[in-house]
């Protein structure tokens, strides 16, 4: 028995070498733009997506994967094993699904509820503790640190539309068409004759008539049994009424760009580093879509021009007077840490040295040393390194101690840098000598999938690397020049 393909819409810069991976990994890809469609061969269908993979507007973050149990399960089972290198953090909870919920208590002003022991905020006109009530899911983070947001009552989701327990009428963004808009506005009067509200979803914009007004039916049935008393009276704390979307944000590594890149070249003319030059900047996306024009026209060599491009885009960040780190973690959160000062630039631009002075007082993390105000930061940052170093010096230049930073290769972008971190470091303090930190946040992010066995793998190697190159260090050179030469020889010694 043949197992029918799961329709699947691709979205964003990304688009080319993610539909293909994805078709090739027997998936259907629905809803294509005319480019797409052209390049892979695909026909124009309307067919409802169950999956969507886009892009992230949010810099240091990469791509959204949002869709039915199912289908977001077996795109990400895909996306994981052809992208091992790359971080992949995943909602708790289905967004828009229906749950039992027991109340706990109210704190700092909001109403806290258990859901299988998941904390929840939970928006109510009654918090009353140990109340047995049902909610709908309204956001669903990725980050396990933080809590899922739930609203009394519940939702139904189908392909083309979300049900309300209450509310008005919307509309997705992308649907724009005023003929289809009063379409579905005259369908949406069923809803509210009930005191229902209605989302039309984006694939409402396409969907055939008949599957809309299908839908509808449907979840206003499903409605009717939820809003029954035999319902309410059975509820029990833990279970799922409705299901809703399961959400995954991922951040892709450098290395995992360059293999989307072969893909794509397999398609179209793709110069080598498309992926991350693409996406630094609208000055660097226009150098990558004219880099290939030359190489569609002109027969030039896509590896030759991607590698312009790419130390383009480093002599560029190096002429900046002052950046961005955008240091982003396997859970999806992003930290903006600057801006810093270019200080000293080697090897056409791709080695900075980049210098932040510390404005309030307070402990330096993992050195566990005084942080004061007036101390300088001063970072190494070298192309294709596995890491960068921090030297942190005191108002006289002596070296407080030295954080080696292991994250994915660093990325240049028009005033900023990014990077996946990678949790686990190792610091250098003068009077402790050298240690491996925080490994326990890294065999977290195994544990919850967010990272793969091959990713944790190459984090250990370059911790343990480290600390031995960190503990053969010796004494901490006492002239600057000679201490921003060691952490560059660091750098290329153990994460080059």
């Amino acid at each position: 028995m043949s197992i029918e393909p799961i329709p699947v819409r691709v979205r964003g810069p990304f688009a080319t070498s993610l539909s293909k991976l994805l078709h090739d990994a027997g998936f259907k890809l629905t809803q294509p733009s005319r480019v797409m469609a052209e390049r892979l061969g695909l026909p124009d269908t309307d067919e409802p997506a169950k999956a969507t993979v886009k892009s992230v507007e949010e810099q240091g973050l990469d791509l959204l994967i949002v869709g039915t149990p199912e289908a977001h399960d077996r795109v990400l089972e895909v996306l994981r094993e052809r992208l091992p290198l790359s971080s992949f953090s995943t909602s708790a909870l289905e967004q828009y699904s229906t749950i039992v919920v027991e109340v706990v208590g109210e704190e700092n002003g909001r109403c806290i509820a258990q859901h299988r022991g998941l904390r929840i905020h939970l928006e109510t006109r009654a918090c009353i503790p140990g109340k047995v009530t049902t909610a709908y899911v309204r956001r669903a983070p990725t980050d396990p640190e933080s809590p899922p947001l739930a609203r009394e009552g519940f939702s139904i989701l189908m392909d083309t539309l979300i049900l309300f327990d209450s509310g008005g009428v919307s509309f997705s963004k992308h649907i724009y068409d005023l003929e289809r808009t009063a379409y579905l506005e005259s369908l949406s009067l069923k809803a509210r004759q009930r005191g229902l509200g209605i989302r039309w979803r984006s694939n409402a914009a396409r969907a055939p008539s008949e599957l809309v007004e299908r839908e509808l039916e449907q979840a206003l049935a499903r409605a009717e049994e939820l809003m029954s008393p035999l319902t309410a009276s059975s509820l029990a704390p833990g279970e799922v009424l409705t299901r809703g979307n399961h959400i995954t944000l991922s951040i892709l590594s450098l290395p995992d760009k360059r293999l989307l890149d072969d893909i794509r070249s397999s398609i179209v003319p793709t110069i080598s580093h498309h992926h991350s030059v693409k996406t630094a900047g609208p000055l660097l996306d226009k150098i990558v879509s004219y880099s290939e024009y030359l190489v569609e026209k002109g027969g030039l060599d896509p590896g030759a021009l991607g590698r312009l491009a790419w130390s383009y885009a480093w002599e560029q960040l190096a002429g900046s007077s002052r950046l961005t780190i955008y240091h982003a973690t396997p859970e999806a959160r992003v930290a903006r840490i600057g801006p810093a000062r270019v200080k000293q630039v080697d090897g056409g631009g791709k080695a900075l040295v980049l210098e932040r002075l510390v404005k309030q007082d307070g402990v330096y993390d993992g050195l566990g040393v005084e942080k004061r105000r007036g101390d300088r930061i001063v970072t190494a940052v070298l192309d294709g390194a596995w890491g960068l170093v921090h030297a942190y010096l005191d108002t006289e230049g002596i070296v407080k101690g030295l954080y080696f930073n292991i994250n994915t290769p660093p990325e240049p972008g028009e005033g900023f840098l990014r990077y996946l971190d990678l949790h686990i470091d190792v610091v250098h303090v003068p009077s402790r000598g050298a240690e491996v930190i925080d490994r326990d946040k890294l065999e977290t992010a195994l544990a919850g999938n967010r990272v793969g066995e091959k990713l944790y793998r190459r984090a250990l190697e370059t911790a343990e690397k480290a600390h031995k190159a960190l503990s053969n260090m010796g004494n901490l050179p006492a002239d600057e020049g000679e201490l921003v030469d060691k952490m560059l020889s660091l750098l290329r010694e153990v994460a080059g």
